[in-house]
């Protein structure tokens, strides 16, 4: 499969990791077949590899972004794949790759399309990507993932790809696709978390100030430090998304920043993402939605030191009131992780089982774990430095090239995670949330506001 994988994208690359395991399971027919493999790691290829070596046949793959679809066919296009977006009305017999909706994959229209492919003998696999969304409970965000583990009636190898499978869930998961821990073929890379993401978390002190959605990241303190984390980033050729919990807040803070919004509903949303992906809109304002497109390009891929910040301000440390519909072990999580003497020691416990005491050596050292020099530095006051917002940096240079020249390479930033479920190095530990797209009235306490994404978002296989 190496040899046949070097063919296929024509230049040298190694099979690493559980890549090599896992792509001869699928090629064995073995089912179901499980690999989690960090972001960027390349999921993409357990799918589309095989389907390059035998065109004869067709690969079933679920994706829940559009975006991420479209980005799929133009890389499938590129590599001689013939790939397709199903559409009821004319549904794709002679295919290698057809990518469906989550929503268009348990209707009866399209299992009237694989029974079809079935006795045709064309089916070859069903791949679930990002499946760890089937095993979340008490969100109404995309139900229809919920309900994928119908698919196993199909009778057709099963492969299911993610980024993390944290220990909690790996029983809900053999429930979900009814079979047995023994039964499942698993290839998991460990640790999930990458060892170049410093995580920090930073409390400004905002006094008696609302609780709403907007005042807070008014603040000047807290302009001036999101502005000096786009200015550094963008200046080293990086990017920038500044997450928020809902959509007002995400339109308000792409005004504040001079930056593109992302969301469920929003205008021109592959248009907007593409732009980000090829560096032409270095900055975007998003919500959670745009998780599943960021797995093909988060902070620390190319591997250069990147920062993972939280933004909490002083005080708030009791959940919002939309908090109260989390499941109090989820809350428990997130506090964990912000009141914790190291980082890593809840991430590596939630998403690997491993237990530690602090960062280990050879990996980027939280916030916690840095030496107090270090922390000094990074705690030291914003608000009187002049505030550079991303439209005019250039035209303040002079003022922050000190500044810049010292600052630690690029950074990381979530804003508002409304979900707060550690999927990645960026995010705190939490689980399953409702996403609502513009209903709660109050920020969580754990306000994540932005994230660099690597230097350069590569598009890997």
């Amino acid at each position: 499969m190496a040899a046949a994988a070097q063919r296929m994208v024509q230049k040298g690359i190694q099979l690493r990791g559980v890549h090599g395991p896992a792509l001869r399971a699928i090629q064995d027919g073995e089912s179901p077949v499980v690999a989690v493999i960090p972001t960027g790691g390349g999921k993409s290829m357990l799918f589309m590899l095989p389907a390059w070596v035998e065109p004869g046949g067709t690969t079933v793959v679920v994706i829940p972004l559009l975006a991420l679809r479209q980005d799929f066919q133009r890389r499938c296009q590129q590599l001689g794949i013939s790939c397709v977006a199903w559409e009821s009305r004319r549904p794709p017999d002679e295919t290698s790759i057809v990518l469906v909706t989550p929503e268009s994959a348990v209707t009866p229209d399209f299992h009237s399309f694989l029974n079809r492919l079935r006795l045709i003998q064309r089916l070859d696999r069903i791949i679930i990507d990002e499946y760890h969304i089937m095993l979340q409970e008490g969100t109404d965000f995309r139900p229809a993932m919920q309900r994928l583990g119908r698919l196993v009636a199909a009778h057709t190898q099963l492969v299911l790809l993610t980024a993390t499978l944290p220990p909690r869930l790996e029983d809900r998961l053999f429930q979900c696709i009814q079979h047995a821990r023994e039964d499942i073929s698993m290839f998991q890379n460990t640790p999930t978390t990458r060892t170049n993401i410093q995580y920090r978390v930073w409390r400004p002190e905002v006094g008696h100030i609302s609780r709403g959605p907007h005042a807070w990241l008014q603040m000047e303190a807290v302009e001036a430090f999101i502005c000096e984390q786009i200015a550094t980033a963008t200046g080293q050729g990086g990017k920038v998304i500044i997450y928020a919990n809902i959509i007002s807040q995400v339109t308000a803070v792409a005004k504040q920043y001079s930056c593109k919004a992302y969301y469920s509903q929003g205008i021109d949303r592959p248009g907007v993402l593409q732009r980000f992906m090829d560096g032409i809109s270095p900055v975007i304002a998003a919500t959670s939605a745009l998780d599943y497109a960021q797995e093909s390009g988060r902070a620390g891929r190319d591997g250069q030191i990147s920062r993972a910040i939280i933004i909490q301000p002083e005080g708030w440390d009791k959940p919002a009131a939309w908090m109260q519909e989390v499941p109090p072990a989820d809350q428990q999580l997130v506090q964990q992780y912000l009141t914790a003497p190291c980082r890593r020691q809840v991430l590596d416990a939630y998403l690997d089982g491993v237990q530690r005491v602090g960062c280990a050596p050879g990996k980027a050292a939280c916030d916690q774990c840095q030496p107090a020099k270090q922390q000094d530095k990074q705690q030291e006051p914003l608000a009187s430095r002049p505030v550079a917002r991303p439209g005019g940096v250039q035209g303040r240079q002079d003022q922050h090239k000190q500044q810049d020249e010292q600052a630690d390479p690029p950074v990381a930033i979530p804003v508002g995670r409304k979900d707060g479920q550690v999927q990645q190095q960026n995010e705190p530990p939490v689980g399953p949330q409702s996403r609502q797209q513009d209903q709660q009235e109050h920020p969580p306490a754990g306000q994540v506001v932005g994230r660099q994404v690597e230097r350069q978002v590569e598009q890997q296989i």
